[in-house]
């Protein structure tokens, strides 16, 4: 988003940083705790709260703001079950009938 107000650069910027620690923190956490929730009622995995996040992204930058569909499930997201780095891996890539860039717009940050 190449935006000429101040606050929405902030903003922006921001987002990306947050969504760039929660990449880090799942990249962190060990291969068999990724898929691990809590023993409570709608308790979520790193995981699920990735592929949510990355859902959710890819609908308000594609859909919302820019009017193309994208399809989502978002019960799926919550209730996603893959490796460490499939999940990882989604946050470059959109959704395989989307015709979006992927979830983080600078894509790839190997």
């Amino acid at each position: 988003m190449n935006s000429s107000v101040p606050g929405q650069r902030v903003l922006v910027q921001l987002l990306l940083e947050k969504f760039d620690q929660l990449v880090d923190t799942v990249n962190g956490i060990p291969d068999e705790l990724v898929n691990f929730t809590l023993p409570a009622q709608a308790s979520n995995s790193p995981v699920q709260i990735l592929v949510h996040c990355c859902g959710m992204m890819r609908r308000w930058s594609s859909t919302v703001n820019l009017g193309v569909a994208v399809p989502r499930d978002r019960d799926a997201e919550f209730s996603a079950q893959m490796e460490k780095q499939d999940g990882i891996h989604r946050r470059s890539f959109p959704h395989p009938d989307a015709p979006a860039s992927g979830c983080h717009p600078s894509g790839p940050r190997e």
